[in-house]
Parts: C-alpha cells; sequence; structure tokens
C-alpha cells in the first residue's frame, strides 16, 4: 500500500473516531488524581502534604495536615503544584476537584500564580467532614497582588494553590484537607446519568 493511500485511510479513521473522544480528553488542561500513589509536582503550602490511601474512597488521594499556628492573623494552608507547562488562561475555563476537610474551616480557597508573579484569588464556602466536589470558573479569580496589578490575565498560569482558612489562630486546633482529581479544564465532568448516555447505556 502506497504511503499517500495509508495517510488517507489514516486521516479518515480519525475522523471516525474523533466524535468517541472522551469529553476530558478533549478538554482538559491539565489533571491530577494520584491514583498510582504518587505526588507529582505537588507539595505543601505551609502544610505536611503526602499521598494516602483514604478509608473512604478506597484509593490514593492528596493529604495536607497542619495546624492554625501563624504569626499572621490570618491562617491559609494546603497544597500547591507548579505546572511542568505554565498554561495559557484560555486553555481552561474551570477548575475543579474532589475534596474532604477535617477541621472547622472559615472557607475553600483558591490562587493561581501566573509567569510574572500576579497572584490571582478566590475564595468559596467550605464543606467539612465529608467528600464533595469544588468548581469554580476562571472568570471568578480577581488580582490578588503581584508586580503589575493590569487586572488583565495574560500571563500563562505556573502554579496552582488549593488551600483552607482555618476559624481561628494559634488554637493549636489540626487541620486535614484532602484532594483528588484535581482538573483544569474548557468544561466541566459529565454526570453520572451523562457518562451512561455516552457509553450508549442509556
Amino acid at each position: 500500500m502506497k504511503t499517500s493511500t495509508k495517510y488517507v485511510i489514516l486521516i479518515l479513521a480519525l475522523m471516525v473516531l474523533a466524535p468517541f473522544l472522551s469529553h476530558a480528553e478533549e478538554s482538559e488542561a491539565y489533571r491530577s488524581d494520584f491514583s498510582k500513589g504518587k505526588m507529582g509536582d505537588w507539595e505543601g503550602y505551609d502544610a505536611k502534604t503526602v499521598v494516602v490511601k483514604e478509608e473512604t474512597l478506597g484509593k490514593y488521594v492528596l493529604m495536607s495536615t497542619f495546624t492554625d499556628s501563624t504569626t499572621h492573623p490570618l491562617c491559609n494552608r494546603g497544597a500547591r503544584v507548579k505546572f511542568k507547562d505554565a498554561i495559557p488562561w484560555e486553555k481552561f475555563d474551570y477548575i475543579y476537584f474532589n475534596y474532604k476537610v477535617d477541621g472547622p474551616a472559615r472557607g475553600l480557597g483558591y490562587f493561581l500564580q501566573d509567569e510574572d508573579g500576579n497572584m490571582w484569588r478566590l475564595f468559596q464556602p467550605v464543606q467539612t467532614d465529608e467528600w464533595g466536589p469544588s468548581a469554580v470558573k476562571k472568570s471568578w479569580f480577581e488580582f490578588g497582588w503581584g508586580p503589575e496589578p493590569t487586572g488583565k490575565k495574560e500571563s500563562k498560569i505556573t502554579s496552582l494553590f488549593i488551600y483552607i482558612r482555618t476559624q481561628e489562630v494559634n488554637t493549636g486546633t489540626k487541620y486535614t484537607l484532602y484532594v483528588d482529581n484535581v482538573t483544569l479544564s474548557m468544561n466541566l465532568p459529565l454526570t453520572s446519568e451523562e457518562k451512561q448516555v455516552k457509553k450508549g447505556v442509556k
């Protein structure tokens, strides 16, 4: 078979298979689910952070432990990841993950750091003591601080911080933040019903 003919067949095959590619593969700019028991590029954000097998889910997740001891009026602690390749703002619309908090947290926070050193921030209500989803839009992030406070989201994103704010400070209270399936994507994840429809089950 001639090379040109093989090339045409390959292109036609890709065109046929394209609609069946997973929703995630089409739209994800980043994903980390810790399923292999490794942290990858994640580290603690003023916390001791490791990968553990969580009993409720029966799978590996990221776990950050800390107390509310601090010299600052607010205590923000959790985990962060520095992306191997900086991510353009236009490559994602949503950030979502699953999480659980043990401890009386005041809220769930997010920082995005860009190549210019600017920090973009978002703070949301938090649920504690059981697993649940968090999903936020990139348009919700506001400029926090940095060398070029232009208010324009232009420089690529180099790091993501996920943290909780403690209820009080310097009380000796212990906290644990569990995180799993961290994703930057153009779309929100499919619901169970949508997955069944896509697989042809329903």
